[in-house]
């Protein structure tokens, strides 16, 4: 069983981004540290949150969300990032995660809770169908 301090908190300041992008690079490859502390504020300023889950004083996973209003679903908390560094894949961090932005989403009178996946995600799949999520649609995209 491993043993450690784990710690969630919102990622906020450029070292809590730079400490966060190796982990971030698992799940977009194409990004560049530079473009993340780029594109953070304006995130940030659209209502997009990060938060960290902390091993040992380290990010060792992240997950990013927003809130936004929706015809088909009201008010929703969705997901736009998640992601565990390889090394501490299968530890829970993933889930305390979820648990965490699930708190948040009801605090803030959420109706519900989404996020995308790729297709090739099959171990996380299992952690959202664990989660009790359900598969409720395909997304589609065109980039322009």
């Amino acid at each position: 069983m491993v043993q450690y301090t784990m710690e969630i908190r919102e990622l906020e300041t450029e070292n809590d981004l730079k400490d966060a992008f190796p982990v971030l690079k698992e799940l977009r490859p194409a990004l560049t540290l530079a473009g993340l502390l780029n594109s953070f504020p304006r995130q940030r300023a659209e209502g997009y949150r990060l938060w960290g889950a902390r091993v040992d004083g380290h990010v060792a996973a992240v997950i990013g969300w927003r809130i936004q209003h929706m015809l088909h679903s009201g008010k929703t908390m969705y997901v736009d990032d998640l992601v565990t560094a390889p090394s501490h894949r299968g530890e829970g961090l993933g889930r305390a995660l979820l648990d965490h932005a699930e708190a948040q989403a009801r605090q803030a009178g959420c109706a519900t809770f989404s996020l995308d996946s790729g297709p090739q995600r099959h171990d996380a799949h299992r952690l959202y169908l664990n989660f009790r999520m359900k598969i409720v649609s395909h997304h589609f995209s065109k980039e322009l």
